[in-house]
């Protein structure tokens, strides 16, 4: 975070009317900085390769045997490059497959679990096991 966005973010008031527009901008000078990544696919897996070959950035999933459903069980961001928003947009690529693919998704790691938690636009993707089924182990 630059020191910019910390006036931005530090110079209003929460009782100040104009806090919903300096909130506004903050997300947008934020979105502006996300650099949107063109990942890499192969089955089960998204992911971002420096020129070198060199792993930058990769979310795992397997599919669950016999179900509709995609388990997301790790997340990576290289740290020369956290904080610009790619694991959010790697979350963001399964969540696309998934709805493409018509499979729901539990989300195993703590990054995915955390992003499902804060995104209700994930709903329709979101597995929440009404029978109880031990989806994990196979049960």
């Amino acid at each position: 975070m630059s020191s910019q966005d910390k006036i931005i973010l530090l110079g209003w008031h929460p009782f100040d009317s104009r806090q919903a527009q300096t909130t506004v901008e903050y997300k947008q000078m934020s979105q502006e900085r996300m650099k949107i990544m063109d990942f890499q696919y192969e089955p089960g897996r998204f992911y971002l390769l420096d020129p070198q070959q060199n792993l930058l950035a990769e979310v795992t999933f397997q599919e669950a045997t016999g179900q509709d459903i995609y388990a997301i069980d790790h997340t990576f961001v290289d740290p020369s490059l956290r904080g610009q928003g790619i694991a959010s947009q790697l979350i963001l690529a399964v969540v696309e497959k998934a709805r493409q693919d018509g499979k729901q998704i539990i989300p195993l790691c703590s990054y995915a679990k955390m992003e499902f938690g804060r995104k209700p636009e994930y709903a329709d993707v979101y597995y929440l096991n009404p029978k109880g089924d031990d989806i994990v182990n196979g049960r």
